[in-house]
C-alpha cells in the first residue's frame, strides 16, 4: 500500500493560515474566542447528528474514515503489472507456487489470492469478495453521509445561536456592558457554523467518497484479475482486461511520469 501524500494537509494549513492573517488583521483572533458559541454550534450539531445516527454509526465511521486516510491503494498501473507478473509465474509453475507471495500481499489481494490458491470454487471466491466489497461501499457511505449531515446541521445550530444572542441583546439594552458579548454569541456562532460547515465538514465528506472510489476500483481490478487468474487466462489478456478499469491517459503514461499519489 501506498503511503498518503502532503497535498491535502498542506492545502489545509495554507486555508487556516488566510483565515488567521484575515483576523489578526482586524485587530486579533481573541474575539473570535467564544465559549457559549462553541457549545451551541459544535456540540449542538453533533447531538442533533445523534438524533439521526447512533452512537456505534458514529464510532465505525470514524474508524473507517482513519483507514481511508491513513493508507491509499496500490496505483492501478501497479496493479495490472503486478497480475501480469502473478498470471505468468501461475502458468508457468502453477498457482500453488503463489503462496509464499500472499503473506506480502495487500490484505484484499492476499485473501483473494488465498482463495484461489486453495482451490475453492470461482463462484464462491468472487461472491465472497464481491460482498466484503459491497459492505465496505456501504460503511464509507454512511461516513460520507454523517459529514455531509453534520455539514448541514452546523450553520443552523449557527444561525440558533445568533438568534439566542439577539434574544440576549435586545433584553440588555439597558444595560450596555451586557450588549457586547450577547452580539458575540449572536455573530460568532454564525462564524463557527459556516466554518464548520464549509471549510471542513463538507469538504471532508467530498473527501471520503473520492478515497472510497479509489479504494473500490482496486477492489474491483482484483476480483476481475483474480477471475481471470484462476480462469488461466492469458497475463496479455489479464492485463487488457484490467486496463479497462483505467483512464486512456494513465494507461498511456510512462512510469516515471506517473502522478504523485495525493492522500
Amino acid at each position: 500500500m501506498r503511503k498518503p501524500g502532503p497535498i491535502t494537509p498542506v492545502i489545509i494549513f495554507g486555508g487556516l493560515a488566510a483565515i488567521v492573517w484575515a483576523m489578526l488583521s482586524g485587530g486579533g483572533a481573541g474575539v473570535f474566542i467564544d465559549f457559549p458559541s462553541f457549545l451551541i454550534t459544535c456540540v449542538g450539531s453533533f447531538a442533533a447528528l445523534m438524533v439521526n445516527y447512533s452512537w456505534e454509526d458514529a464510532r465505525e465511521s470514524y474508524h473507517d474514515v482513519r483507514r481511508l486516510f491513513k493508507q491509499i491503494p496500490p496505483d492501478p498501473m501497479e496493479t495490472i503489472k503486478k497480475f501480469g507478473e502473478l498470471s505468468t509465474r501461475a502458468r508457468r509453475e502453477g498457482l500453488l507456487v503463489l503462496e509464499d507471495e500472499v503473506p506480502q500481499m495487500e490484505p484484499f489481494l492476499g485473501k483473494g489470492m488465498q482463495m484461489v490458491i486453495d482451490g475453492m470454487d470461482p463462484a464462491v471466491v468472487t461472491r465472497v469478495l464481491e460482498t466484503e466489497l459491497v459492505q465496505e461501499e456501504g460503511r464509507h457511505q454512511v461516513a460520507a453521509n454523517m459529514l455531509a449531515t453534520w455539514g448541514n446541521l452546523a450553520p443552523g445550530f449557527g444561525m440558533i445561536g445568533t438568534l439566542i444572542g439577539l434574544v440576549l441583546m435586545l433584553n440588555a439594552l439597558d444595560d450596555p456592558a451586557a450588549i457586547g458579548p450577547a452580539m458575540a454569541v449572536a455573530l460568532v456562532t454564525t462564524f463557527y457554523g459556516a466554518m464548520m460547515a464549509n471549510f471542513l465538514l463538507t469538504p471532508l465528506a467530498g473527501k471520503v467518497m473520492l478515497k472510497s472510489r479509489q479504494v473500490l476500483l482496486y477492489r474491483e481490478m482484483v476480483i476481475e484479475g483474480l477471475t481471470a487468474l484462476q480462469a488461466g487466462v492469458n497475463p496479455r489478456v489479464i492485463e487488457q482486461r484490467l486496463r479497462a478499469f483505467v483512464l486512456p491517459a494513465r494507461v498511456s503514461a510512462k512510469p516515471d511520469k506517473a502522478e504523485a499519489a495525493d492522500d
